[in-house]
């Protein structure tokens, strides 16, 4: 009978325990799962334009003691001809600008690591400035 008695005397304690194992589970489901929805942070998009993507090739290729590399001049005058029409007239998201934005960064990487694919390349490069200018 004593423990009996002792039981409902500290029952309270067992309700207060359970309460706030339930407040944890609704507060957890609460900012785990159901969080409200908070507007997205815009992230500042880190664009290069096509005057610095020039200057980059242009500084790679004034300073390479390549003879192919001194053959690239005129084609990157090319380039800056039809990349900023190209870009205006078809927009960014063009498949063709998109490509010729690509070999250019392609032209640095083959420059400094793979010197010997540089005229194939080069030929990649003028064959996509004529079809964009077909284009234009």
């Amino acid at each position: 009978m004593i423990t009996f008695f002792a039981a409902g005397r500290y029952a309270w304690l067992f309700g207060v325990g359970a309460a706030g194992a339930v407040a944890a589970v609704i507060w957890i489901m609460y900012w785990a799962l159901g969080k409200p929805a908070e507007p997205a942070t815009p992230r500042p998009v880190r664009t290069i334009s096509d005057q610095d993507r020039w200057m980059t090739v242009w500084t790679e290729v004034r300073g390479s003691e390549l003879p192919e590399a001194k053959a690239l001049e005129p084609v990157l005058n090319e380039y800056m001809g039809v990349i900023t029409p190209a870009a205006r007239q078809l927009g960014d998201d063009d498949d063709d600008v998109i490509q010729l934005r690509n070999d250019l960064d392609m032209l640095v990487k083959v420059l400094r690591q793979d010197p010997d694919n540089l005229p194939s390349t080069i030929q990649n490069l003028k064959t996509l400035i004529a079809e964009v200018r077909a284009r234009l």
